[in-house]
């Protein structure tokens, strides 16, 4: 009976997941189809919040999967930026090649950081500390890139060269939208690996994973290296989109809405956040034109909804839907979010 029952198990497993994969490959069609209805400024718009998307993206895999709370993941996406429109700039001759290797350099610094980081901390007793010092590295970038007028251009930020800044909106769009399609495959079979399973386990104990012979440290390490590559990867194209970076892009204040969107989108589902990003997203960009000076009320009056009565954001809103009934209203779904939004774990303060 047992192998039976377990013999069924794979099948069971298969048939949860092709709904969802069909829905994934719906809302993929969906935009990619995107250009031939919409207009050339909501096309680039969606291009850009994509690029934010990957920031949630990797703060999905760091916190909703392992805990690690970052309040300071823009700053990697920044590094991305700066490093294609240093490089661009100095090896302007090398034309387009110079973005591939801007965007090598970029990245590159941005994961040998989180490695340097998250070892200093996690294979000590501070990683307790460790959301401080993501908000310090944010804090510090940004002022770097303030105070640095002659190398990074100061408060008026860099442009890219003219020939960097691509001519065909949709077509570069349709890269964006493939290069995020990409990063959620790869990261979705990362976190159903081994390598995810541990991670989870050290989310949910991590001295209980110390206990069964995992070295934590370095699942953590890796984590967070591979989500500082992800954030990088989105301000490398972010960069090309606009053809310009300024400080902002590695202060705190981007940061601190990344962990908006993937709140507002549902942790540990990893597309959640990337929706949560282009609706925040564009709900600013409409309430904004609408409201003048009253649109951040409404955004958080929606934010606030969203978390009381819906705690797993938007992606709950839809598991509601299709089981045809909402969930409870009371005080504990509030409790749960504002556990989860404030805290990786209780440790963590």
């Amino acid at each position: 009976m047992k192998a039976h029952r377990s013999s069924l198990l794979p099948l069971a497993r298969a048939s949860r997941l092709q709904p969802a994969a069909a829905l994934g490959v719906t809302a993929l069609a969906l935009l990619a189809l995107a250009p031939l209805a919409l207009s050339p400024l909501r096309i680039e718009l969606l291009a850009t919040f994509l690029t934010f998307g990957l920031v949630a993206l990797s703060l999905d895999l760091i916190w909703g999967f392992g805990g690690i709370l970052s309040m300071g993941q823009f700053a990697f996406f920044g590094m991305g930026s700066y490093g294609v429109a240093l490089v661009s700039n100095e090896l302007v001759d090398l034309g387009r090649l110079a973005l591939l290797l801007g965007a090598l350099a970029g990245i590159g610094a941005a994961v040998l950081l989180a490695v340097a980081l998250s070892y200093a901390f996690f294979s000590t007793s501070l990683g307790d500390l460790f959301v401080l010092v993501t908000i310090a590295l944010a804090i510090i970038l940004e002022r770097i890139a303030v105070n640095q007028t002659e190398l990074l251009g100061g408060i008026n930020g860099i442009l890219l060269p003219y020939w960097a800044v691509p001519t065909n909106i949709d077509g570069y769009y349709l890269v964006v939208l493939a290069v995020v399609a990409f990063v959620f495959v790869a990261t979705t079979i990362a976190v159903r690996s081994p390598f995810g399973r541990v991670l989870r386990a050290i989310k949910g104990s991590e001295q209980r994973a110390q206990f069964l012979g995992y070295d934590t440290k370095w699942y953590k390490i890796a984590a967070f290296a591979a989500a500082a590559g992800i954030a990088a990867l989105g301000g490398v194209l972010y960069s090309i989109l606009t053809g310009f970076v300024f400080p902002g892009l590695v202060g705190f204040e981007y940061s601190f809405d990344a962990l908006v969107w993937t709140v507002f989108g549902g942790m540990g589902t990893l597309y959640g956040p990337i929706l949560g990003a282009l609706a925040v997203n564009f709900a600013k960009f409409y309430a904004s034109d609408i409201l003048l000076d009253y649109w951040l009320l409404l955004i958080g009056f929606l934010f606030i909804a969203i978390v009381v009565f819906f705690p797993d954001g938007l992606v709950g809103i839809g598991r509601a839907l299709r089981r045809g009934r909402l969930p409870r209203r009371n005080g504990l779904g509030a409790m749960r979010a504002a556990r989860g939004f404030l805290t990786a774990r209780g440790r963590n303060f």
